[in-house]
């Protein structure tokens, strides 16, 4: 959220907010949203979000009616959803010489009769002092550590500080570069050609039925150990992409489509489809292995991608930033859930959902070796 001041803001107001916003994506975890000028958190389903006013020269009916507009909004949305809020007012004075303290003091106690979870703290970057309203400290402890830690570097020496500003934006830099690396695309996206793939041939299928009784895709494609052992060994890949029924595939098809967004960002076309063929492979070998039913349906290999997300959020490069970036929580759960649920419910292949999930975590873990040795040889 961006106010308009009525005066000039001030290039150490300017440079300080800088300093600070840095901070905030780096050490708190942040993102910052340029379409409405606010930094973004999201931690297992609880979200944060901070917000700088710059300038010394509001006047206090726009503070009252921004801060009014914002207060009816949260009451309504926000805070049903535990969003909690903090607003930083930047500054050369002191508190005691704000012209819409009384103005701030009302708006939050009216904000915490409403149940909106808010914070509004004044900071002063002249002496380094910051003055949470409502007598309490700020309620998001990694943007008050960070905040007190951004003060302390604006109050060193000029060299000291452009060297500490310099660390800082050479750590962006490499985070973004492991969160987002630079991928070159070639062809179409493997998670949207998979979904094709399995619903085409389920549709297929169908059709074939219907007409003839016999679904040719799955009499010749599903796993059947017996006959792999024979030697149709192909079945071990195209049961990968046979469903039982609709239910089945549809499913699978909205867990695919939910993973797959969230990991698209982050690795390349080639990457993407190593990780479904090899997650889908090692769970159906360990099916082979281990059981002697019949089996189909793409769950090892989604599982696969389920487990590259929870190395990503647990082990990967810039794990703790990657959790922070994407609200993740619910694919985590749904990941979890549906490992446990198939040990209780008969006529899940658990051996190919396992395997798949650890397929999954092994492919994510040479993907992460190989980008390492690529970007640093020895």
């Amino acid at each position: 959220m961006s106010v308009e001041a009525n005066g000039e803001v001030s290039s150490a107001i300017k440079e300080f907010g800088e300093l600070l916003t840095a901070s905030l994506v780096k050490d708190a975890y942040f993102q910052f949203v340029p379409q409405t000028g606010t930094f973004v958190r999201r931690d297992f389903g609880a979200v944060s979000i901070a917000y700088l006013l710059f300038g010394e020269k509001h006047t206090e009916d726009k503070i009252s009616e921004l801060l009014s507009d914002f207060g009816a909004k949260a009451a309504e949305n926000s805070n049903k959803q535990g969003v909690a809020h903090t607003f930083l007012f930047l500054s050369e004075q002191p508190y005691t010489q704000c012209p819409y303290g009384p103005i701030l003091e009302t708006e939050l106690a009216q904000m915490d009769a409403c149940g909106v979870l808010a914070d509004i703290a004044w900071v002063n970057i002249t002496d380094g002092t910051v003055i949470a309203l409502g007598n309490r400290s700020l309620g998001d402890k990694k943007l008050q550590k960070v905040l007190r830690k951004a003060l302390e570097t604006w109050c060193l020496p000029e060299d000291s500080k452009a060297q500490a500003k310099m660390h800082l934006d050479n750590s962006l830099k490499a985070r973004r570069q492991a969160l987002r690396p630079s991928i070159r695309r070639v062809g179409p996206n493997p998670i949207h050609f998979f979904m094709v793939i399995n619903i085409a041939l389920f549709i297929g299928g169908w059709i074939m039925e219907s007409r003839t009784g016999t679904d040719w895709f799955v009499r010749w494609g599903i796993q059947n150990n017996e006959l792999i052992r024979s030697g149709e060994v192909w079945r071990l890949v195209t049961s990968m992409f046979l469903h039982a029924d609709l239910a089945h595939l549809g499913g699978n098809m909205l867990f695919l489509y939910w993973l797959g967004r969230s990991l698209y960002p982050h690795y390349s076309n080639g990457a993407l489809w190593g990780m479904y063929f090899v997650s889908g492979l090692v769970g159906n070998l360990a099916g082979l292995f281990f059981t002697d039913y019949l089996s189909l349906g793409a769950s090892g290999a989604i599982m696969g991608l389920g487990g590259v997300l929870i190395y990503r959020m647990i082990w990967g490069t810039e794990a703790k930033a990657f959790r922070y970036g994407g609200n993740f929580a619910s694919l985590a759960i749904m990941i979890g859930y549906n490992l446990v649920y198939g040990l209780f419910t008969p006529g899940i292949d658990n051996y190919g959902h396992f395997g798949g999930f650890l397929g999954g975590i092994l492919v994510a873990l040479l993907v992460q070796v190989g980008r390492k040795q690529k970007h640093f040889p020895k």
